[in-house]
C-alpha cells in the first residue's frame, strides 16, 4: 500500500509566547501527522531561536532563509559607508551589484543572484583581476 504524501502545512513560532516554546511546535507538527523520520523544511528569518528549534525537532531538517530577510541584509550592506568613503568608485560599483543581486532575489532568480554574489566576492577578494563571470554579466 503506497502512502499518500501529506499536504504542505505552515505555522508560525513565537518563542516568548509559551513557557515551554519547543513543546508547542512539536505537538502541532505531530497533530498534523508528522512522522518521526519525516523531513521538515524551516523557512525563517535566520534567528538563533528558530535554528535551535529546528535542531531540536529534526536535526537533519532543512533550513531556508526567506528572501525578504536576505534582501534586508543586502540593504544593510548597501548602507555601509566604509568602502564608499575609502574607494568611492568601488563602493558605487559594489552598491550597484548588491542592488542587482537583490533584484534577482525579489524576482525569484536565485541562480543568477548566487552567480552575481559569487562574482562580487571574487572581485572584492581579488580586485585587480575581474572574475570571468563579471566580464559576461549583462547589467540589470
Amino acid at each position: 500500500m503506497k502512502r499518500q504524501p501529506l499536504p504542505a502545512n505552515a505555522f508560525s513560532f513565537v518563542q516568548t509566547f509559551d513557557e515551554k516554546p519547543r513543546r508547542r511546535p512539536w505537538e502541532l507538527l505531530k497533530s498534523q501527522g508528522m512522522q518521526e523520520n519525516q523531513q521538515v523544511v524551516f523557512l525563517s528569518d535566520g534567528g538563533d531561536s528558530v535554528r535551535n528549534l529546528q535542531a531540536y525537532l529534526h536535526p537533519d531538517s532543512e533550513h531556508w532563509l526567506d528572501w525578504f530577510h536576505i534582501a534586508t541584509r543586502i540593504t544593510v550592506l548597501q548602507q555601509v559607508k566604509t568602502l564608499k568613503d575609502e574607494q568611492p568608485k568601488v563602493g558605487e560599483e559594489v552598491a550597484r551589484e548588491l542592488e542587482s543581486i537583490k533584484h534577482f532575489l525579489w524576482h525569484g532568480n536565485t541562480f543568477q543572484a548566487l552567480q552575481r554574489l559569487e562574482g562580487l566576492l571574487i572581485d572584492l577578494e581579488f580586485p585587480e583581476v575581474p572574475s570571468p563571470l563579471r566580464r559576461r554579466w549583462p547589467r540589470v
